[in-house]
Order: C-alpha cells, then structure tokens, then sequence
C-alpha cells in the first residue's frame, strides 16, 4: 500500500509539472473564451473562422488540426456594439446562478492596463456581478505563470483595484479574498510584502487562499493563509475515491493545520495546442472528484474550469456539451450543502460519447497529435449512460446495428460500453414502457476530419438551447415532482429536480461553489 501511495503520489507531481508547463506551450499569447469574441453572426465570426478550423489565425494551429473543439452556446449578435461584452458576461453570471454556482475565481492573466484585448474583462466580469445579482461574488486569481514577475508593490496594485469592486468576494469580517494561481512560483516573504502594500498603501486586508500546482511545501504558507487549493488532475486515476493516496487525504491535512480546503471538481481535459490529453473515462472523473469534495469534508468546491476551451476542461453551456456537466453538479452541489443524498423526484439521464476511437487516423494531416499525459487513467472507447432515477429500469444504447442492455438502480449508477461505429442513442423501459430517450446528434466514424478527443454529451431533460424535452410518462405539468411532509423544500437545479429537507438557499457562502472562469 505504501509502495502504491508513493508511486501515485509521484504520478501527480509529474502530472502536475506538466499542466504547468502546458500553460506557456505554443501559444503565448492568452485568449479568454467568451460567449462571443466579436459579436458577429456565429456562423462567420471569430469561433467559427479562427478557433474552429485548422487554418484559422493564419495557420498557427494547421498541426493539430485547429485551436478548439467547442464553443459556448452561440448568441446573435448585440444591436449595442458598445455594450455585448458586458451583457454577455451578465448573461454567464445568470448561467452559472441558475445552476447553483455562488461566484466565479477570475484568472488575472494581465495587467488591468495592458493593451490587450482580454485586459478589460475582469473589470467587466465584476461589472456584471454586482449587475445581475449583489450576492453573486467574484474572488481575484493573479495568474503567477504570466503577471507572476511583478513586484510586490506592482502585485498589491492589479489586486487592490479589482478588489474595490463591490462584487468582489470578502470574508464577514472585511478581509478580501484572494487565490493565486501557482502561488508557490512566490515565496512566503513575497508574498508578505504585497499584503504590507495592501493594507498600508491600499487599506485592504487578504484572506490568502494559495493554489498550489505542487502541494508538496504547503506547510511553509501556512501562518499566511486562511486555506488551500490545488489545481488537480483529470482522471479517474488521479482522482481515487479510496483512502489510500486518495485526494481526501489533502483536506485532512489542510483541516489539522486550521485551515479551509478548496477541492478541484473537474470533468476532462483535452488540449489539441499541448498535444495532450487525460482520460476522464466518460463521466467517471467527474463523479469522483465530486464524491472526492463532498465525502472527504472539502469546504469550497472549485469547478475547474467554467470556460477554458483551450484545455477542454469547460462547465458552461456549449455546443458540445449543452447543460449537461452543470445539470449532474447539481445533485452534489445540493449534497454538499445539505448533508444528505437528495431524494430524485424525476427521471434524468445522461449519454456521453466520444465521435471517433482513440487510435483513429484523421482527414487533416495532423502531424503533432494528442498523446495520453503520463499518470492518467488508460485510454478507452466506451459509451456511458449516467442515470439518476426514482426507481430501478432498463437503460438500453444503440450504436450503428449493436444494442446494450443494462440494468439501472434506483439513485445514481452508471452503465458502459464498447463504442461501436454508427448513429448512438439511449432509451430508459420501465416494466417494458418507454420512459425516456437521448438521441445524440453526433455519429461515431471510422476516420474523423480532425483529432477531437472530447467527450460529447447530452441529456434525456433538456436540449443545449434550455428547451425542456417532454417525458412520456408525465401525468402534469408539475415538473418538481411531490416533496415528503415535514420542513422540506423543493430546489428545481439546472434542470433536475431534487428535493431537499434544508431549505439553506442559494448563498451559503461557508459551503462556496466557486468556478475557475478564464478572464
């Protein structure tokens, strides 16, 4: 077990080592993701002319066949070209409330008077906070791998002026909270003497959350932090739900020192640019370090990340993915603030699928593929279906002339198979009776026109347009489903209903879902 628990521990190291420096490869210059770029029709605007195809930006990503694989869900055009950025922004803080999401941490990835383009938008994100809703909190992220080498008093300054915004996250007793990407890239007296700078020149006090890229010296930021956070990983090997060299064990040793512990929740990670990707096995990696917050006692849940289409790791709503990923946070979010398993008062289920086989040869002449990172979970071709139901039924998939049959527990459970070649669809029988159905827009072929080795994913509840798909079996239009007698409420969450016995609102801030967003 010791044997075992060293080499995962030193499989996370280099993993982690890698993510570090996967943040400088190809590319230098950083590049936000929002919901529009340009405000232009989505079918000829930056996305789809740039990031989308492998000769967009002058040709810079011909080699891996293109710079994304998704896209937020796509918005016509703004009539105010003065104003779309605001009121996009305003429309993700609205997504991520409706989905149960308390703040966003806002990378800092250059100075707020730089001349680039993405300068702004943290300005602007904090805008749209206090715009959408007062409770709606964002906590400030300086970026070490890029704005890392400025001085104390450079450092104290970027911080102090985002920091005055009313949306900006501070603790009950005044103190402003702030979680520096690779915090460890500064030492503990760096550190020290930005916070003199804040508080003397700037009349701000920190609450310092560090997030770490190596935990390993996470004792040395002890006496300055109020807790901890690290970046993590994004497969199911790396993000064990057992004991033994299990993640839980880093809460642990957070909480003994006094400490709040901010868990990582994560969903996959595919980055054509770094010609790097991990196997999340379908939707294993999300449900483990979900489980991995909420059983190992993590005080914050961090969802890394709500939009970082570069390394494929994005919540939010988009093309590929609709609703989905934030739809399943829903149950844990509402797990961790109440303490219980939340009853399921409807049936919903999820199909996830990747287009292609790991191995697959592409159309474009992709002469520097994605390789699996070393320490990640084996590559695989599976199909999964992630249920929640009220009671047991048969899950059956059809992929090309091949059918799957499953039985599916009440509660949450999963069932996998072998991808085959062909159109993917998947049906919940109760007692014989269609319940419900997924038909997946998108066919798993032979060889693919780029490299694309994310998983899609999609819902039996709802379309990636937030159109509710009608179930079958319903007898009214109450979509809540019955709450049990006693002080119970009903959280209608991204799309799921559950129930929950606590009716602790939205805003319970000791128990923070916060989202990485890149700004």
């Amino acid at each position: 077990a010791s044997k075992a628990q060293s080499e995962l521990e030193e499989a996370k190291r280099n993993l982690e080592k890698e993510l570090e420096a996967s943040e400088a490869a190809n590319d230098k210059t950083p590049n936000p993701f929002p919901v529009s770029v340009d405000n232009k029709d989505p079918s000829a605007d930056y996305y789809a002319n740039n990031w989308l195809v492998p000769t967009g930006e002058g040709g810079k990503h011909e080699s891996y066949g293109g710079y994304l694989r998704d896209r937020p869900i796509p918005v016509s055009p703004n009539a105010n070209k003065t104003t779309y950025k605001l009121a996009n922004l305003e429309r993700e803080v609205q997504q991520a409330i409706d989905a149960g999401i308390e703040g966003f941490i806002v990378d800092i990835l250059v100075q707020a008077n730089s001349s680039d383009v993405i300068a702004p938008y943290p300005a602007l994100l904090l805008r749209a906070a206090n715009n959408v809703d007062k409770r709606f909190k964002i906590v400030v992220q300086p970026d070490m791998t890029t704005i890392g080498k400025l001085s104390p008093q450079e450092m104290a300054r970027e911080i102090s002026y985002l920091g005055a915004f009313p949306s900006a996250y501070r603790l009950d007793d005044g103190r402003l909270v702030i979680c520096p990407y690779l915090a460890e890239a500064r030492s503990v007296d760096w550190w020290n003497q930005v916070f003199d700078v804040m508080d003397k020149t700037y009349s701000i006090r920190v609450a310092f959350i560090p997030l770490f890229l190596d935990t390993r010296n996470y004792t040395a930021y002890s006496n300055i932090s109020y807790g901890m956070a690290r970046w993590g990983s994004r497969s199911p090997k790396t993000n064990p739900t057992t004991n033994i060299g299990s993640p839980n064990d880093m809460s642990t040793k957070v909480h003994n020192i006094g400490k709040i512990w901010v868990q990582p929740v994560s969903v996959q990670d595919t980055r054509p640019r770094s010609f790097v990707f991990d196997e999340s096995q379908n939707f294993d990696n999300l449900m483990n370090t979900w489980n991995i917050t909420v059983n190992g006692g993590a005080d914050w849940a961090h969802l890394v990340t709500w939009n970082d289409y570069s390394e494929g790791t994005q919540f939010n709503p988009s093309v590929r993915h609709g609703w989905v990923f934030l739809d399943i946070s829903s149950y844990w979010i509402a797990k961790m603030r109440t303490g219980v398993e939340p009853p399921i008062v409807r049936d919903v289920f999820y199909l996830s699928h990747r287009t292609q086989f790991v191995s697959a040869e592409t159309i474009w002449n992709t002469t520097k593929p994605m390789n699996l990172r070393a320490g990640s979970s084996p590559a695989r071709d599976t199909i999964q279906v992630l249920s929640f139901l009220k009671s047991a039924g048969e899950i059956r998939v059809k992929v090309g002339n091949v059918v799957y049959n499953c039985t599916a527990n009440s509660g949450v459970s999963t069932c996998t198979f072998p991808l085959q070649l062909g159109n993917v669809s998947a049906q919940l029988y109760r007692e014989g009776k269609l319940v419900s159905s997924i038909v997946s827009d998108l066919e798993v072929v032979e060889k693919p026109f780029n490299q694309n080795l994310d998983y899609a994913v999609f819902s039996s509840r709802r379309d990636i347009n937030n159109v509710p798909i009608e179930d079958p079996t319903a007898e009214s239009d109450d979509t809540t489903g019955t709450p049990s007698s006693g002080n119970t409420s009903t959280q209608r969450i991204s799309g799921m209903s559950i129930s929950s016995r606590n009716s602790l609102g939205t805003w319970l801030l000791s128990l923070a879902i916060f989202m990485a967003i890149m700004y």
